[in-house]
């Protein structure tokens, strides 16, 4: 409510306009309205972009990608992930960002069945993930790679693939410890 008076209030102050976009464009996705979602977003890069924000910018076209994916839209998910690895290229972003970004793109190719493209940007986020030492995403990465090569084993017949499978699904369970039965 209070959000949305300040929205109405028709401030000037384009950066809290952009802040108040993303809140929207969160809320909106954790109601499971993606349209509307993707709406708010929208208008927040529009605004951030106005600003020179990078930082805003990068945030909202990782919304966005997040936002596209989540509603099967993969070519624009694609797109904006894209839009973020080019930010990347050009200004300092954090090595998770990136390294999840690229996985998300690979997922993005997963799910449209472009099974080198997807295995290229799962290989692009594991060296991005071990270089940073991020854990979580290298077991992530790793067990994204073991599907993705098993899928296109399945759907191209490359025997090969089924062996990096297997070893990329080990490299995963080796890089996520151990969990007690309290989180399992």
């Amino acid at each position: 409510e209070q959000a949305q008076a300040l929205a109405d209030d028709d401030t000037p102050d384009a950066e809290l306009r952009a802040l108040l976009a993303q809140t929207w464009g969160e809320y909106w996705r954790r109601a499971g309205d993606l349209r509307r979602a993707v709406d708010a977003r929208w208008q927040a890069l529009a605004l951030y972009e106005r600003l020179g924000d990078q930082t805003g910018m990068l945030k909202a076209w990782t919304n966005l990608a997040l936002d596209y994916g989540e509603s099967r839209d993969l070519p624009r998910a694609r797109d904006c992930a894209r839009q973020v690895l080019a930010l990347a290229e050009r200004h300092p972003v954090d090595p998770e960002t990136v390294a999840a970004t690229e996985l998300n793109l690979g997922a993005a190719c997963f799910w449209q069945q472009l099974w080198d493209e997807a295995i290229a940007h799962y290989r692009q986020g594991l060296a991005r993930a071990e270089a940073a030492g991020l854990v979580r995403l290298v077991g992530r990465a790793h067990y994204n790679l073991a599907e993705a090569h098993y899928q296109r084993c399945k759907a191209l017949g490359r025997h090969d693939d089924e062996l990096r499978g297997d070893a990329h699904r080990l490299a995963a369970l080796a890089a996520w410890p151990a969990r007690s039965e309290k989180h399992t």
